[in-house]
């Protein structure tokens, strides 16, 4: 029953995560570009950090698909007991291919296939991150079923 809970909880995170998503993406693109020159003001006064908007839109759109892709990444091991990262990738990737078709009805906004790479990047970031925290868990557990 605490898998079964578990499970459904993890899921609901995804699926409310992809709902972040889905909502801004659904900004006009004058508020999409108020809200990234707002972050970009807060970097360069707190951090002296000199980066453009792209930067700042690219980086944003990667980290959002990254968490998408931990979430997914998971669910599937809530689920199944084993994290699916063909799957979490690939899943995260349609996503992205339909925000961007979702843009497409937005003032303002378009459809970037650049951006759905960058989403793909962002998805086999955290792919490859949680494949990393997994070796190293599980070196640390064998290494204590051997004293």
């Amino acid at each position: 029953m605490k898998r079964k809970t578990c499970a459904c909880a993890v899921w609901a995170l995804t699926a409310l995560w992809a709902g972040f998503i889905f909502y801004m993406s659904s900004r006009v693109a004058s508020e999409s570009a108020q809200m990234s020159g707002g972050l970009l003001e807060w970097l360069s006064k707190y951090f002296g950090a000199t980066l453009t908007e792209f930067f700042v839109r690219k980086c944003a759109h990667a980290f959002e698909f990254s968490i998408l892709c931990g979430f997914l990444c998971a669910a599937f091991y809530a689920t199944l007991g084993s994290v699916k990262f063909l799957y979490s990738v690939g899943i995260t990737v349609v996503y992205a291919i339909s925000d961007e078709i979702h843009q497409l009805f937005v003032q303002g906004r378009a459809c970037r296939v650049f951006d759905v790479f960058v989403d793909f990047c962002g998805a086999l970031v955290m792919a490859a991150f949680v494949a990393v925290v997994i070796l190293i868990v599980n070196k640390k557990i064998s290494k204590k079923d051997l004293f």
